[in-house]
């Protein structure tokens, strides 16, 4: 998991109850988890921390932003990590959290878990897979600027699946024969560059 820190610092200020009764840790982890709400302008999951309920907590707002940044880190690696309950409650007890905190914090997590997820997933920046090739040798004998090419070009269409959509999306472009070496040359020493990291 990646928790760096100075989350982990705020986590245990936030852990311990001179700094943060277990009644305000209730309204803050509640304001957290209601924040992730569904925005239909957009059409996904979106936190949106509704700031002016942050005024009724007598923590200064240093302490209290950085807390509630480090919840929100918290919460996306756990749901990305699939934590249940358990590894949870280890991790915040290794932070400095009494049961009774911890068990209110795996009430609000269980209840968005899923959602939460869902947002990660659909957060989650992916590249576009080349799923088929179709190619085409032109000759081009003349331009309209100049007076004789006479040079073969191929004209490459890759098809491509981008996650989320149901649709092929077509990548075109044009590339001499040396340009097109060069392009399969750089695919495989690619392709020799992950065998090799497949057999370590």
């Amino acid at each position: 998991m990646e928790i760096n820190s100075k989350s982990l610092a705020a986590l245990k200020y936030a852990a311990n109850d001179e700094n943060l009764s277990t009644q305000s840790l209730e309204a803050l982890i509640k304001l957290i988890f209601d924040s992730f709400i569904v925005d239909l302008k957009v059409g996904k999951l979106v936190p949106k921390l509704d700031t002016k309920n942050l005024d009724t907590f007598d923590i200064p707002k240093v302490e209290l932003k950085e807390i509630c940044a480090s919840f929100y880190t918290l919460i996306a690696e756990f749901a990305r990590h699939n934590f249940d309950t358990v590894s949870v409650s280890t991790f915040l007890e290794d932070a400095g959290f009494s049961n009774e905190k911890i068990n209110i914090f795996n009430q609000f997590y269980l209840e968005k878990q899923e959602i939460i997820r869902l947002f990660l997933s659909s957060s989650t920046a992916s590249f576009p897979h080349v799923v088929d090739v179709n190619w085409r040798l032109d000759y081009i004998v003349k331009e309209n600027n100049l007076e004789r090419i006479n040079e073969p070009v191929y004209l490459i269409e890759l098809k491509v699946e981008k996650s989320g959509e149901t649709e092929l999306s077509k990548v075109q472009f044009s590339c001499t024969v040396e340009q097109l070496q060069d392009l399969v040359f750089k695919l495989k020493e690619a392709s020799k560059s992950v065998e090799r990291l497949a057999q370590i």
